[in-house]
């Protein structure tokens, strides 16, 4: 399914995986609550995939108080294999039971935007500071933050 135009998101919902250091531990927690509530609101299924322990993630969602707005809570621990190895993004597709262009991959580390992009997922890749892009593939979108992916979309 190709992206929408100029969003990078395919049409309709799907989920919407966002690694911990985007969205669960990053110095922005009170502003990710409402991009991800709105994105529950329209119907998006919402996870965090991360190379965290699942303790460590528990704490964080915890103290972000983002639990009730995600669907899933994947860490590699489960398989004991890091990102950007392919196998730690299956997570998502086999959690979600969808193909990977099926799902759009929002991070603020860009080698991992890299790897869900190699994967088959849609990517944004929040780039905050403005750096340049040094990984291929490139990602379909690049924001400033979390709630411009959530202004973008369709």
């Amino acid at each position: 399914m190709p992206p929408s135009a100029g969003t990078g998101r395919p049409p309709g919902p799907m989920p919407i995986v966002s690694p911990s250091s985007g969205v669960a531990s990053n110095s922005n927690i009170a502003l990710s609550r409402c991009p991800l509530r709105d994105l529950k609101a329209r119907g998006d299924a919402t996870a965090i995939l991360s190379n965290g322990s699942p303790k460590m993630l528990a704490a964080a969602v915890e103290t972000a108080g983002i639990g009730g707005h995600l669907d899933a809570v994947l860490s590699v621990d489960a398989i004991r294999l890091y990102k950007p190895r392919p196998e730690v993004y299956a997570l998502v597709t086999e959690r979600f039971k969808i193909a990977p262009g099926e799902a759009v991959f929002v991070s603020s580390n860009r080698w991992d935007v890299m790897g869900a992009a190699a994967f088959g997922f849609h990517t944004a890749w929040i780039n905050r500071t403005h750096l340049p892009a040094e990984y291929e593939p490139p990602p379909d979108a690049m924001l400033a933050g979390l709630n411009e992916f959530i202004t973008s979309a369709p």
